[in-house]
């Protein structure tokens, strides 16, 4: 009889342990599943399954030259458009900026920032400081990043 799936009988086995129990399971599978695709072929003439064999190749063929031709020429959907990229009203540009104008003017302003900074760095040493850090935190998430950043600006580079 005309058999459509057929087993390998001789297979070399350069695996070990684990992986050849795994293999052997994987191998049972396959051989179980090819033997019910046969049985479920061997209902059909052999013409029928070329028959089958070459409409599934010509529609599957067919799908991916129309997804092949689609890629080269573009016109696969509605027309894309590109939208301008609009910059947040809170970003600041250095360079549209005049001469740092967001950095503390007094000295008083930069010692200020300083001992806040100071003050932030030593609550994290003790716990009841800890939990207070975190609640100022969670009410103020970027307030220390900020101010260390306009310290750090302050600074300069060195």
């Amino acid at each position: 009889m005309f058999g459509l799936f057929k087993r390998r009988s001789d297979q070399p086995s350069f695996m070990g342990g684990v992986w050849l129990r795994w293999a052997n399971a994987f191998g049972r599978v396959q051989r179980r599943l090819a033997d019910r695709l046969t049985k479920w072929t061997s209902r059909y003439s052999t013409r029928t399954l070329k028959v089958a064999l070459i409409a599934i190749c010509v529609l599957a063929g067919a799908v991916y030259l129309n997804i092949a031709l689609n890629a080269f020429t573009g016109k696969i959907g509605g027309r894309q458009t590109i939208d301008n990229v609009s910059i947040p009203a809170h970003v600041i540009i250095r360079d549209s900026l005049p001469a740092a104008s967001f950095l503390p003017k007094s000295q008083q302003q930069v010692s200020s920032i300083r001992r806040f900074n100071h003050y932030m760095d030593s609550l994290q040493s003790s716990p009841n400081g800890k939990l207070l850090y975190d609640s100022i935190m969670r009410a103020r998430p970027g307030l220390h990043d900020s101010a260390r950043m306009i310290e750090s600006l302050i600074e300069g580079p060195e």
